[in-house]
């Protein structure tokens, strides 16, 4: 019995803590795009010219399994979408789109917000008006 603590207590002193610290959201990527294709972003946008149909917002996040991270979509700064998105792994690609057709030239800004309120990411794009 002896034997069996002491191999715990030097297994425990030999394990790094930070495998069991819990870690703290992060996204390694947010882009907006026109697409999404097998789980990835396709057409990265900056601009998009008024009357485009949907964008889409993918993230790709780090130490979130079990949290849910919302998509707060806003207007010329004005929320027009909320959207919580469940994260179940420890990297998890997650993506939320919107209809952009109806929206006028103005910026279109999607932020990706932690369960206490914390942005964790950002991305805008400006749209601009259709030239004929």
């Amino acid at each position: 019995m002896k034997r069996l603590i002491l191999y715990l207590v030097v297994l425990s002193l030999l394990t790094p803590l930070a495998a069991f610290a819990v870690g703290t959201p992060e996204v390694n990527r947010a882009v907006l795009c026109t697409a999404i294709a097998d789980r990835e972003p396709v057409n990265a946008v900056t601009n998009i010219v008024a009357g485009e149909q949907s964008i889409f917002f993918f993230n790709e996040i780090i130490n979130a399994a079990g949290s849910t991270l919302t998509h707060r979509w806003l207007y010329n700064d004005v929320e027009i979408a909320s959207v919580p998105l469940k994260v179940d792994a420890d990297r998890w690609r997650t993506w939320s789109s919107k209809q952009v057709w109806h929206l006028l030239p103005g910026v279109l800004k999607v932020q990706t917000v932690d369960e206490s309120g914390t942005v964790l990411a950002e991305q805008s794009l400006t749209i601009t008006a259709k030239t004929e």
